[in-house]
C-alpha cells in the first residue's frame, strides 16, 4: 500500500518529471518499467502524483545500462529481483550474459 507524504518527506522524493530528466528516460519508458515491475513509486501526493525514492534513479541507470548491453526487460527483472533479495548467483548471471552475447552474435 502506498502512503501519502508529508512536506518533509517530499524533499527526499523525486517527481516523475525530475526523475525522467535525471535518468534520461521518457515518461513512457518510466511507465513501461513500472508495468514490468522494475520500479515502483514510493508514494503518491494527495493529488495522486507519483513520487520516487532516491534509489530509483540508480535503478533506472542500471536498467538503461543493461538494456544497452542487450538484456530484455524480463532478464533485467530477474537480475534486479536477485539483487533485491541479496542473492546474486554468479553462474546464473554468466549464463544469462552468455545468452545475450549469443543473441548479439546472431
Amino acid at each position: 500500500m502506498q502512503t501519502l507524504t508529508t512536506a518533509h518527506d517530499f524533499k527526499a522524493l523525486q517527481t516523475t518529471s525530475v526523475l525522467c530528466k535525471s535518468a534520461g528516460v521518457t515518461r513512457g519508458q518510466l511507465r513501461l518499467y513500472e508495468d514490468a515491475g522494475l520500479i515502483a513509486p514510493q508514494s503518491r501526493t494527495e493529488a495522486g502524483y507519483r513520487q520516487y525514492g532516491g534509489d530509483t534513479l540508480d535503478r533506472l541507470k542500471a536498467i538503461r545500462h543493461l538494456k544497452g548491453l542487450g538484456f530484455t526487460l524480463a532478464e533485467i527483472a530477474l537480475l534486479l529481483s536477485e539483487r533485491d533479495q541479496g542473492a546474486l548467483d554468479a553462474s546464473a548471471i554468466q549464463r544469462l550474459a552468455g545468452a545475450v552475447v549469443a543473441k548479439i552474435d546472431e
